[in-house]
């Protein structure tokens, strides 16, 4: 069932008309009335005032044929001009009767994003639903394309944030969060797949609600964040220690993932070689000891495998994944498959079904072979640049979704977050790829080896307290792995992103420790 849509965005009052869709265009009856499908572009085109949002508007009928919608010529001003849209809507989940605005563009120019950040709790919503057909609802549009929705009732509607969600009409879904950028909203009549309806619905306000909201947990206060989710880490060295100068590695952290001892090429030098699991064993013992979640990092992975590697064939693959999981049991995560190409791809992939660049068999194969081999364990693809870069992201979309509908079992996706402190990296895009991850795999995710380096104590306590927060209260992020803690021992590429100086913890770690609950370091 789809009762959301997204309408192709001109951006009306300018020369350039874009549409994701196709071109935009006026057809309209000799009534005035919208009969196309896309967004409208004509002549006079209205301009919209709600509240701190104005921009231009249209009106449209969604993705199926046979809509009829009003056309709107004058601007208005909501609060005192209602804004009333009629019409039919086809018989179709996808008809919808549509009105919408840009919320940040200036009179002859483009559009800009917005964000609420804590200036604003929520929006104000007042509506007449005169014949509102199927349900009415409010749309936040995303940068991206991400967007959250929000059924409206007749008269005034006061809605928070986390009112709106991916999916309200089921009314589950991932909430909007306030510092994710929007560029539009909208509202609108849905339609039904079992009739043609009419529909008819005043706008006689919208706008966001001026006040004060906490989007962070403030460093001084000590206030615990509400959690449900692991905030673990990973061994300290190429040796696996756990505990580390004196501090319990269990007083801070409910998981742990080994740094390299996981690594097939760590257990077992040469291919069909002995396997040396010593290092790992402690490890897992630690984890039982002490009732803290044990990942394995990594089963299939196109670094750090057994020397000689190209010899190795299905039989060596399942025989590593079952001695594994024979012998660790209680594992709850694996990163089945790592950095899939273009990043990495094993010497040994077309020995277990190839497919690279097609239909990825030798991942479909390994996450069969985990499944069977560790049932009960969360089977991930994992990778870098996924949350980042929009085509990494993309790219990993792709794999996922390809090895997904061939039937593999996967359970989640990874995301490791090396790149939060790039210059180029903004929070408003990390937030926006992330949803992005999740609604078009429709995997939960984990983010698999954070890392914030930085030699400036101030500006690695300010990202923790961007990221942080927002990913313990992002409903389909389960869980977060810190990829090192102790200073001068964490890996090379990230020199500077340790958490403990020795055993003086830096301002990240205080606040970290504090916003979770835990032991504070002296």
């Amino acid at each position: 069932m789809k009762n959301t849509i997204l309408l192709p965005i001109c951006f009306i009052g300018q020369t350039l008309a874009i549409s994701l869709l196709g071109a935009c265009s006026d057809t309209s009856d000799s009534a005035g009335n919208d009969t196309a499908s896309m967004v409208d572009e004509y002549s006079g085109e209205p301009y919209f005032v709600g509240g701190v949002w104005r921009g231009y508007g249209w009106t449209g009928t969604g993705d199926a044929p046979g809509g009829v919608i009003n056309e709107l010529t004058q601007n208005f001003l909501l609060g005192t001009d209602p804004v009333c849209v009629s019409g039919t809507l086809a018989a179709s989940y996808q008809s919808l009767g549509v009105w919408g605005m840009h919320v940040n563009q200036a009179v002859n120019d483009v559009p800009q994003p917005w964000s609420p950040g804590n200036n604003f709790t929520g929006v104000s919503v007042t509506v007449s639903l005169n014949q509102p057909a199927g349900a009415v609802r409010m749309e936040l549009m995303g940068i991206d394309g991400a967007t959250y929705c929000a059924t409206l009732q007749n008269g005034v509607n006061t809605l928070s944030w986390e009112n709106f969600t991916t999916q309200c009409w089921w009314g589950s879904g991932s909430e909007y969060y306030p510092t994710v950028s929007i560029d539009s909203i909208q509202v609108y009549a849905a339609g039904a797949d079992t009739m043609t309806q009419s529909f008819d619905f005043c706008i006689n306000d919208i706008h966001p609600i001026a006040g004060s909201v906490e989007v962070d947990t403030d460093f001084d206060t000590g206030t615990p964040l509400a959690v449900n989710k692991f905030v673990g880490n990973i061994t300290t060295g190429w040796n696996g220690d756990i505990n580390v100068n004196g501090l319990n590695f269990s007083d801070y952290w409910d998981q742990v993932t080994p740094e390299n001892a996981g690594k097939w090429g760590s257990v077992e030098q040469a291919a069909r070689g002995p396997r040396n699991w010593g290092t790992l064993d402690g490890i897992y013992a630690y984890t039982e000891a002490n009732g803290i979640q044990f990942k394995q990092h990594a089963f299939v992975w196109g670094n750090q495998a057994p020397e000689n590697s190209g010899i190795l064939q299905e039989s060596d693959v399942k025989s590593w994944m079952t001695e594994f999981c024979t012998r660790y049991p209680n594992t709850q995560l694996i990163d089945v498959v790592n950095e899939p190409p273009p990043h990495t791809e094993p010497e040994y992939a077309a020995n277990i079904g190839g497919g690279t660049n097609g239909d990825w068999a030798w991942i479909v194969n390994a996450f069969t072979w985990a499944r069977e081999a560790c049932p009960n364990a969360i089977l991930i693809l994992n990778d870098y640049n996924n949350i980042e870069w929009s085509n990494d992201n993309q790219h990993f979309i792709d794999i996922a979704v390809a090895v997904r509908d061939a039937g593999a079992p996967i359970d989640a996706v990874g995301a490791q977050a090396h790149d939060l402190d790039h210059s180029g990296v903004s929070a408003d895009t990390v937030k926006s790829l992330l949803a992005k991850l999740h609604n078009d795999t429709g995997l939960p995710v984990y983010i698999s080896e954070l890392d914030i380096s930085t030699k400036n104590d101030g500006k690695q306590l300010d990202l923790y307290k961007t990221y942080i927060p927002w990913l313990l209260e992002t409903e389909y992020v389960h869980g977060i792995t810190v990829w090192g803690w102790i200073v001068g021992q964490t890996w090379s590429q990230a020199a500077d992103s340790g958490l403990v100086d020795g055993t003086t913890p830096r301002p990240a770690m205080t606040w970290l420790m504090n916003s979770l609950g835990r032991p504070a370091l002296n």
